[in-house]
């Protein structure tokens, strides 16, 4: 129903309610099952039928008004009413059916003064990547994990930031909250400890101090986020290859993954010490 095309006379009597319902929303939700004729009248000149829709609440009520030749609404109404008074009636009129569409309208020509752009891989993009597999495998002591996509990934945050076990379901402590037990529990929880040597792994230091701490939280998640932003461009169309299942941290000679570079000409490869290299063939399945 294009813009302009249609009609809506929306009427409220006493106090304005919030909860207003959507006049499309009300139209789809209709059940032609509980629908009963109530009689045919004229409307435009053209004869239609009217049906009533029951509902579960004796308050509120829909009619709708159907052409007779075409057997399509041209006219909706819905009632509602309340204890306190408030009655809210909503008409919808002027349908118009399968318009005929203009063929400008599906032509993918860029408007003068504008031009076909997509966002180009950068380096901070892969950058915030081999951060989260720095970071996801920090967590499990080394180890990559053995599936990369977005389900994992989705735990990969957990484990980080939640302080989930590495190869459970999240049930630990989150970030935030490991951090407010820090002074209040002895020995600290073991998930503040996770977190403690990824933000000193990070930073480079022994004991990151509380405000480090908090400031790393907040760094970790927003890389996390990037990182698993930029994975999901990679398997859309850039032919995503995960290795990674059985390689520890280190393992120079290892592929953790690859993908096809921006230009189709080779591929980028992420080995085990998190090196990235560009080859002009994919690795093969025995490892480098």
């Amino acid at each position: 129903m294009p813009d302009g095309e249609a009609t809506v006379i929306q009427t409220q009597e006493g106090a304005a309610s919030p909860n207003t319902p959507n006049v499309m929303d009300m139209f789809r939700r209709l059940d032609p099952k509980s629908a009963t004729l109530i009689g045919q009248d004229e409307l435009n000149g053209r004869p239609v039928q009217i049906y009533a829709f029951a509902h579960a609440l004796a308050s509120q009520s829909d009619k709708l008004w159907v052409d007779m030749g075409s057997g399509l609404p041209v006219r909706s109404e819905y009632t509602a009413s309340s204890g306190s008074g408030t009655v809210v009636r909503v008409s919808v009129d002027g349908f118009v059916w399968n318009p005929p569409l203009d063929d400008g309208l599906f032509d993918l020509t860029p408007p003068e003064g504008y031009r076909v752009g997509r966002e180009a891989e950068t380096v901070d993009n892969q950058t915030d990547f081999i951060a989260l597999l720095r970071l996801w495998s920090s967590a499990r002591e080394g180890r990559f994990p053995e599936v990369m996509n977005m389900k994992a990934l989705g735990q990969a945050v957990q484990v980080v930031l939640g302080g989930a076990p590495a190869d459970a379901p999240p049930t630990g402590l989150s970030a935030l909250e490991a951090l407010t037990q820090r002074e209040k529990v002895a020995p600290p929880p073991a998930d503040l400890n996770r977190i403690e040597a990824i933000a000193a792994e990070r930073l480079g230091v022994a004991e990151p101090s509380l405000e480090q701490l908090q400031q790393e939280i907040t760094a970790i998640g927003e890389v996390m986020g990037r990182g698993i932003g930029f994975f999901g461009t990679l398997t859309i169309n850039r032919g995503f290859v995960w290795r990674g299942a059985g390689v520890r941290r280190g393992q120079a000679d290892r592929v953790v993954c690859f993908w096809q570079t921006e230009e189709g000409d080779g591929f980028r490869v992420i080995y085990g010490d998190l090196r990235v290299e560009t080859t002009p063939q994919a690795p093969s399945d025995a490892g480098s």
